[in-house]
């Protein structure tokens, strides 16, 4: 019987990912067969050498920079970043999907932190809402964490395009989707007459639970912060002014997220080295962000960042 060649390489950390060369059984012998063997040994030398480079490790540097692409754009739209972060890191650092929804979601959790810290000490936050909203995203962040285990790269990408190409006609219409909301706000508050949104204190604390509980599995499982969500749910449902939702969402994020990203290091996908320079990146692009914006016009900031949402959602549904 004629002999069989094969190569194996086994490549990244943990033996996840493999590349396995065989060859088929040569047909011949003599000077033929082993200018086959030559051949396939070059071609599993060439894969192996490959695969070498789509593991390798990104620069923190590549990492900051994504971090801070990502906090200026957040910044600018009042989102966390994560809609850019989970494609710019598995498009430029070549990070897995898993482990770009994890450590998104890491960038969330300081953005949240540091932003709802800045809007606290202005009176702009509801502790009500914020707590109500906490409690259901608690319940639910571990939840979506995990269940990204039941799902491969490709779907996860898919379900993370869907999402952004929902988003990106709320980010680029945002003040006439808010406006739609306050109307539908208003017309429940005349419905119910005498009564108001604050006189129904249970309605709206279960309300915002719900809500919370929504954003939280969301957050857990695609690396967001929900803010999107949070900021309609809070326009519907309250009384409250656009920086105190603002504030108020981003406070209700902070304990959900840091919840998520503990449970995606524990399942094994975070990586603090490579987690860190984007945490920082992030927290150092939000802050220049925010002084950019104050000069620049909102609408023409929020109908572009809508249409760099839609491209990267339709690219992630179509590669």
């Amino acid at each position: 019987m004629a002999p069989r060649n094969a190569a194996h390489a086994c490549v990244g950390r943990q033996g996840k990912n493999f590349i396995s060369v065989r060859g088929l059984s040569r047909e011949g012998s003599g000077a033929k067969g082993s200018a086959a063997t030559r051949k396939l040994s070059q071609r599993s030398a060439e894969t192996i050498h490959g695969a070498e480079e789509v593991v390798k490790e990104p620069s923190r540097a590549l990492m900051a920079a994504i971090g801070a692409i990502g906090g200026t754009a957040g910044s600018f739209m009042g989102l966390g970043g994560g809609f850019v972060v989970v494609p710019l890191l598995t498009g430029l650092a070549k990070v897995t999907q898993h482990n770009a929804h994890a450590i998104s979601l890491a960038a969330v959790a300081a953005t949240s932190l540091g932003s709802s810290m800045s809007y606290l000490r202005n009176g702009a936050l509801d502790f009500t809402a914020a707590g109500s909203m906490a409690l259901g995203a608690l319940a639910t962040v571990r939840i979506g964490a995990r269940y990204t285990q039941n799902f491969g790269p490709s779907t996860l990408r898919r379900a993370m395009g869907v999402l952004m190409l929902a988003v990106a006609p709320i980010v680029s219409f945002n003040k006439e989707f808010m406006a739609m909301l306050e109307e539908v706000g208003d017309a429940e508050v005349k419905a119910d007459q005498p009564e108001s949104k604050e006189e129904n204190p249970l309605v709206r604390v279960g309300g915002l639970l719900g809500l919370g509980s929504v954003v939280g599995f969301a957050s857990g499982f695609l690396g967001i912060g929900g803010g999107i969500l949070m900021t309609a749910g809070l326009t519907v449902a309250t009384s409250l002014d656009h920086h105190s939702i603002l504030g108020t969402s981003l406070a209700a994020m902070c304990l959900p997220s840091l919840l998520g990203t503990w449970e995606h290091y524990r399942l094994g996908h975070i990586q603090p080295r490579l987690a860190a320079p984007v945490v920082i990146g992030t927290i150092i692009g939000s802050f220049i962000g925010g002084e950019i914006a104050i000069g620049v016009s909102e609408d023409r900031l929020k109908k572009g960042f809508g249409v760099v949402i839609g491209s990267l959602g339709l690219r992630a549904l179509l590669l």
